[in-house]
């Protein structure tokens, strides 16, 4: 993966309008994401995707990304979209001006980016395990389900829809320890 300071690179890039409409995807593992106006570009005209803002304290200033698995790249990139590989790690997706639309101007695009970007909350992320602390993938024992009932409630409560995928396989790895201590 590159780093976030080479993501934001190739991001600023974007000086002319065909600079504009071109998205980059990153390999990252079994995903595809996209990062700041590469996001903005498959959010405003390919889907609406759990957008997500964190603040990188090293560069001090938030990053706002998407991502998909890549499994799922058929259903997201249209046959209309002219993909080339960058690397084995990236590739460049250009849109085309139709999909965009030929009249707005670079000034637009930026302003709507800018606005795009401002109205996305910062997300919390938990700190960082130390020695007697938890994080989002430990469980806490005490918190724990005792009976099968209060382990199928909480299951049910679980909202998939507005979790990640990384939050989504934390939480079936913590109700599958719960389970195998009551089997």
């Amino acid at each position: 993966m590159a780093s976030f300071k080479d993501v934001l690179e190739i991001e600023s890039k974007r000086e002319t309008k065909p600079d504009c409409m071109k998205a980059f995807l990153f390999r990252e593992g079994n995903f595809f994401r996209a990062y700041e106006w590469s996001a903005w570009l498959f959010f405003k005209h390919v889907y609406e995707f759990k957008v997500t803002c964190n603040m990188v304290k090293s560069l001090g200033q938030t990053l706002v990304f998407i991502g998909f698995p890549q499994t799922s790249a058929g259903k997201y990139i249209a046959s209309e979209l002219k993909l080339t590989p960058v690397s084995d790690n990236m590739i460049e997706v250009a849109f085309p001006p139709s999909k965009i639309g030929e009249e707005k101007t670079v000034e637009a695009m930026r302003e709507e980016f800018k606005a795009w970007k401002e109205a996305i909350p910062v997300s919390e992320k938990p700190a960082k395990s130390k020695e007697g602390e938890t994080n989002a993938f430990s469980v806490d024992k005490k918190a724990a389900p005792q009976t099968l009932t209060q382990i199928m409630q909480k299951i049910l409560a679980y909202s998939i829809e507005s979790k990640s995928p990384l939050d989504s396989m934390a939480f079936l790895a913590e109700v599958k320890q719960q389970l195998s201590s009551l089997i």
